[in-house]
């Protein structure tokens, strides 16, 4: 079989989770190539020109839509794609994506010559109408977001609140999607948590005959793994007797990563407290008792692997994630976490073993479960939550799990 991995960019969380599937299966012996608009490998492990993409220089709505005004100017399409170029600026959202796009995938020649071709984070690349009629080949799709059932929206909390903005436009939009969803016979779909697999099949987006499973994301368990503690504290001029939490995401201000909640939990906490911070932006706190220090953009795996060790827990207050790889790369590095009792970290944080929940998802309850940590952090121990990230995320699980998957095509 030829696997070709394929979403937007090899970068964010969904693109690195992509392109860990596509070295785990690489690692197990399967042929498989990866296809994104900034990385492509072909089916011997080369990484060629992306020249596929080259013709269009990347943007938002602004460039779809003048490609699709061009090319469908009484289309519908392109009435939708207008549609929301004139709302967008009155909205407030992380990301939105249309379900329509330049690029003909179809004719991509990695994809054209793949036995079964594998979605991932799609927006921007994906034209739903055109590629769903021609797709000749069986289809898996992992979700990473609740996009492929959604209209515009990848997260929930976005579609609630530009409603009364864009609700009609978004809701003809799903309803298009979900059309061109009815067209799949040959598919798998695919979700790394229960929550949003659950969340999936209560839309009513799909046909009950396509199967649904879960698989949860791998991690290179040798790129991400403990460091000495006193090491990296001693290396980020950091006292070996602080009590550090790590904070990281891609902009430190994004309301679904809850920094708003952080902040306000540690403008009340009676500890001192060493804030670390990893993503574009910074963050403020005004308490004396609390000292952040942010390390800007992180690329190296080593790098990152020493702050999540030389912090006693890494704080993921999301409001709405599917299963982060940071959550995975914080098991790997043996660094429990404090996070709400909400989508991925519901089902894979244990409670005083790998991690603590707080009690409501309020900065109120996040600066009780903090100061909770500062007294219990005798109770977590580094080899115990490496072995659970070995146990649970490692790549040769991984690939055994999509590997299952793509073989069931043959006994259908």
């Amino acid at each position: 079989m030829r696997i070709v991995n394929i979403t937007c960019s090899s970068k964010g969380g969904a693109g690195i989770a992509a392109l860990r599937l596509h070295n785990s299966l690489r690692e197990a012996g399967q042929e498989c190539a990866f296809v994104s608009k900034d990385l492509s490998i072909d089916f011997d492990g080369q990484i060629i020109e992306p020249s596929f993409f080259n013709y269009q220089k990347p943007s938002l709505l602004d460039r779809v839509g003048h490609k699709l005004k061009k090319s469908f100017s009484n289309d519908h399409k392109s009435k939708l794609v207008e549609e929301v170029n004139a709302k967008k600026d009155q909205m407030f959202y992380e990301v939105l994506s249309l379900p329509f796009s330049a690029y003909a995938l179809e004719d991509h020649p990695l994809i054209k010559t793949a036995d079964i071709v594998h979605f991932h984070w799609m927006g921007g690349i994906l034209d739903y109408p055109t590629f769903f009629n021609a797709l000749d080949k069986p289809l898996v799709w992992t979700f990473h977001d609740r996009n492929p059932f959604q209209g515009i929206f990848h997260y929930k909390q976005d579609e609630l609140q530009n409603d009364d903005i864009i609700g009609p436009i978004d809701k003809e939009i799903e309803r298009l999607k979900q059309s061109c969803m009815g067209l799949l016979k040959n598919a798998i779909l695919i979700s790394p948590s229960t929550w949003l697999k659950n969340d999936a099949v209560a839309s009513g987006f799909f046909a009950e005959n396509i199967p649904f499973e879960v698989i949860p994301n791998g991690i290179d368990l040798t790129s991400f793994s403990p460091k000495a503690i006193q090491d990296s504290r001693r290396q980020h001029h950091i006292p070996e007797d602080a009590f550090v939490l790590l904070f990281t995401a891609d902009h430190l201000a994004a309301p679904r990563k809850g920094s708003d909640l952080l902040i306000h939990a540690l403008e009340k906490v009676s500890i001192p407290v060493t804030l670390l911070t990893i993503g574009k932006g910074t963050i403020d706190v005004a308490n004396p008792l609390v000292t952040v220090t942010n390390f800007g953009y992180v690329e190296n795996s080593d790098e990152m692997s020493q702050c999540y060790s030389m912090a006693n827990f890494f704080v993921l207050p999301s409001l709405e994630d599917n299963l982060p790889n940071t959550m995975l790369e914080s098991f790997a590095c043996g660094t429990p976490i404090i996070s709400f009792k909400t989508g991925g970290m519901a089902e894979y944080i244990v409670e005083n073993i790998s991690g603590k929940f707080a009690a409501e998802m309020n900065g109120d309850s996040l600066c009780e479960v903090i100061e909770s940590a500062f007294n219990d952090k005798a109770l977590f121990h580094t080899e115990a939550i490496r072995k659970f990230a070995e146990e649970h995320f490692n790549f040769k699980v991984l690939a055994s799990n999509y590997m299952k998957v793509y073989q069931s095509f043959n006994q259908v």
